[in-house]
């Protein structure tokens, strides 16, 4: 069975556990957040078949990260940010940073952790795979301290660090917390409809169906943007994956199997 949220089996009243802090926040920040959410299915099924076949594991987190951020660097208005304080005002960001979901166990645990990717537009698809392994498979310690340690604080400490991220912190509220969100959860074969997000903008896909599509779906401050706009988006979304990142998980291959070919040559000159 699945571990409890507090990891005890007691009945009655026990205390919240700190791995669940930083959810509680976002979720109440989430609720301030007027977000809305479409959905479009996209067709992938070229590029499933390019990067089943490739022995170079990229997954479709990173494929997602590298496309949303071109849309992004061509779209600034995805990069825009809604701040209240001292009055309601827009701040631009000069750069994409990606906001990655990731759920780690820790000290018999489930956390949800968020790892950071900056410029993504600008990385390469090993790139960013490497960073999202990282996340999953350095230790949390190290990888997450600051994380952890503002789960440590109290409430009224964490929504002071929270608001002044989110209000005061200028371009660092992008490098701290990232400009736009990923969440999925279609390797489990399951689809999240509206994810929670403090972003201008959050991401989520489902798994793939038989005929090579996918159901992504997009949540947007709509103080910002309007649904149009989001809908030619996640077209632009689908075409850049379709075409740039296709391209570039295509000339991974390449490079794989000249570098297998070159390694088998070198081989057979030995042998002989």
């Amino acid at each position: 069975m699945p571990p409890s949220v507090t990891g005890e089996t007691r009945t009655g009243r026990a205390r919240i556990p700190r791995s669940r802090n930083l959810v509680v926040d976002i979720l109440r920040l989430h609720q301030r957040n007027p977000t809305v959410a479409h959905s479009r299915s996209i067709r992938l099924a070229e590029l499933a078949d390019v990067r089943c076949r490739s022995t170079i594991r990229i997954s479709w987190s990173a494929l997602f990260i590298k496309a949303w951020a071109e849309v992004s660097n061509r779209n600034p208005i995805i990069r825009q940010t809604w701040r209240a304080w001292p009055w309601a005002h827009i701040f631009q960001h000069d750069e994409s940073v990606a906001n990655l979901a990731v759920n780690r166990q820790h000290e018999s645990e489930d956390w949800l952790f968020w790892g950071l990717v900056r410029s993504p537009e600008q990385q390469s698809l090993l790139d960013i795979q490497s960073a999202i392994d990282a996340f999953n498979t350095a230790p949390s310690e190290s990888q997450f301290h600051k994380q952890m340690k503002l789960a440590a604080l109290p409430t009224f400490a964490r929504k002071f660090i929270w608001w002044w991220n989110l209000n005061i912190a200028g371009e660092k509220r992008g490098k701290r917390l990232g400009t736009f969100s990923l969440t999925s959860i279609s390797g489990r074969g399951a689809e999240i409809q509206h994810p929670p997000t403090v972003m201008t903008t959050g991401l989520t896909f489902g798994p793939l169906d038989h005929d090579g599509r996918m159901k992504v779906t997009l949540v947007y401050d709509h103080r910002l943007m309007d649904g149009s706009f989001i809908a030619d988006r996640l077209l632009d979304l689908e075409q850049q994956l379709n075409g740039a990142v296709l391209a570039e998980l295509q000339n991974l291959r390449h490079l794989e199997r000249d570098s297998n070919s070159s390694r088998e040559t070198n081989f057979d000159r030995h042998a002989a």
